[in-house]
């Protein structure tokens, strides 16, 4: 195990620099929390709770499932919502296709709220800097905010399943929030009839990740080693490739945890165990993430991730059309990203 910054930062810097091709990014609600404040899952919805039941309530009724607890606080909220003449009047103004898309709307509103009064500068802001020079190929995030479209400014986004399965992502430059997104409340998988219907899609969404995952490291920040987020695109790795998971994944799964609660500086190898299988991990563990994001920065490539993504796409309208009248102009490598 390594056991201070410089030779973890060399050990992550070769591991990442060793694969074929740059990496991606899994970003879970931990990042979120680190960086803008953003509440947990279960800390959001007990604020939503005090003009209802209390959230005890919801909780024990559901046997501590979120999802469901979630549903039966959407029922709740909307007959509360639409009694009340404050929440009424603003209801009536948008569009509601379903109950709980007024506690989404509402959620949606707080986060967007904290987010616009945050103050960045206090919530690690090296790190932050860092990671607006990051040059990833893409980022596949359960989080709803905002947040990471500010830091990959000229990444292009895909809010929810459906939008990614029936666009055309390229696996570069792209950021694709599969649980939803506040600027779209109704596309944000909070309930259990949400996380039904998105399990229910889950093969083609995850048929469609894969050919992009399978080629490229995962570095996982803001989750933990038991988070069903983690396990489900592991399984579906391990699903994918079979009898070869372990030697096509191996350094290839990347978890940054911090430290505590008996965890140490240091990076390591793991095994992470997938039904018949035990598939390498590398586990960094730090509370200084900008380790991380150095080693990331350390894979050199001639051409950013968003021009990439934009000379592929080009390409491929040019080619799709039955009689293109594009035009592809052809510079000096060094000389791409001027004006």
């Amino acid at each position: 195990m390594a056991e201070n910054n410089n030779e973890m930062l060399d050990m992550l810097a070769l591991q990442l620099s060793s694969a074929s091709a740059p990496p991606f990014m899994f970003v879970g609600s931990g990042f979120s929390q680190r960086y803008i404040g953003i509440p947990s899952w279960k800390e959001l919805l007990s604020l939503f709770c005090a003009s209802i039941k209390p959230f005890k309530y919801y909780l024990s009724k559901s046997n501590s499932n979120l999802p469901l607890a979630s549903s039966f606080m959407a029922d709740d909220f909307f007959e509360m919502a639409w009694a009340n003449k404050e929440y009424r009047n603003e209801l009536e103004q948008i569009d509601i296709k379903s109950k709980s898309d007024v506690i989404k709307f509402y959620i949606s509103k707080y986060i967007s709220d904290l987010y616009e009064k945050r103050l960045v500068e206090d919530l690690h802001p090296v790190e932050i800097q860092k990671l607006e020079t990051l040059s990833v190929d893409s980022i596949i995030t359960t989080n709803w905010d905002c947040f990471l479209e500010d830091l990959f400014q000229g990444y292009t986004t895909y809010v929810g399943q459906d939008e990614l399965v029936s666009s055309n992502p390229h696996g570069i430059g792209e950021i694709y929030k599969i649980h939803g997104c506040i600027s779209r409340p109704s596309s944000m998988v909070l309930t259990k009839e949400d996380y039904y219907e998105f399990q229910k899609k889950y093969a083609y969404l995850a048929a469609k990740l894969a050919t992009f995952l399978v080629e490229h490291p995962i570095v996982f920040v803001g989750y933990s080693l038991q988070d069903e987020n983690v396990k489900q695109i592991v399984e579906n790795l391990a699903a994918c490739l079979g009898d070869n998971v372990q030697e096509r994944l191996r350094n290839n799964l990347i978890f940054v945890q911090r430290r505590g609660k008996g965890r140490i500086d240091g990076i390591e190898t793991t095994q992470f165990k997938v039904h018949d299988y035990n598939i390498p991990m590398t586990t960094v563990t730090t509370d200084d993430f900008g380790i991380v994001y150095d080693a990331i920065k350390s894979v050199k490539r001639k051409v950013p991730a968003r021009i990439l993504r934009f000379l592929k796409e080009e390409i491929y309208q040019i080619v799709k059309k039955n009689e293109p009248k594009g035009r592809i102009s052809v510079a000096d490598i060094n000389d791409i990203d001027s004006d």
